[in-house]
């Protein structure tokens, strides 16, 4: 097989993954994939053909990658991204999306909605005392934002650590 073939086949992407029906990764190995190259596809076949509970959405994104002509790469670069989302439907929800998207814009559409899914933190008052290995500690204290600019203020730089104990003692 010639270059040119070999990224034909690629370029098969769905399709490609389709062959791996009732095939194993040592029946993979056999044929000439690599250990890692037939577990990657055999994980993408699951993926895609393999039983879920949302047949629907699994249809829809064959259907998109197919019309988008995903290549396998993009389909890697889309399981990363779906890997990352821990709620199956959401995992799902995103994968159709990104099916859908034209693979130049994967990438960016991906990153966007994972920045949108992701939780604000949420800040509490607190107080943390972290022990540095070379005797040093860090305090890190966290509360009302003009009460801790003020108590920052009164901080000498050149000793902050010294002027800080000096003040909370004094």
């Amino acid at each position: 097989m010639g270059l040119q073939e070999y990224f034909a086949q690629l370029g098969r992407g769905v399709d490609l993954v389709a062959e791996c029906s009732g095939l194993s990764v040592p029946d993979l190995e056999q044929i000439g994939a690599s250990a890692q190259d037939a577990a990657e596809l055999i994980s993408l076949h699951t993926i895609y053909f393999g039983p879920t509970p949302y047949t629907g959405k699994q249809r829809s994104a064959i259907d998109a990658a197919r019309r988008n002509g995903h290549c396998l790469s993009t389909l890697r670069l889309i399981e990363s991204f779906t890997r990352r989302v821990k709620a199956r439907l959401a995992a799902w929800n995103l994968r159709v999306e990104l099916c859908a998207t034209p693979s130049e814009q994967v990438d960016a559409v991906a990153r966007l909605r994972l920045r949108e899914m992701r939780v604000p933190r949420e800040y509490c008052e607190r107080a943390m005392l972290r022990q540095h290995p070379n005797g040093l500690a860090t305090l890190t204290v966290t509360g009302n934002g003009l009460d801790m600019a003020d108590a920052f203020r009164t901080i000498d730089h050149k000793r902050p650590g010294e002027s800080f104990v000096a003040r909370m003692l004094g």
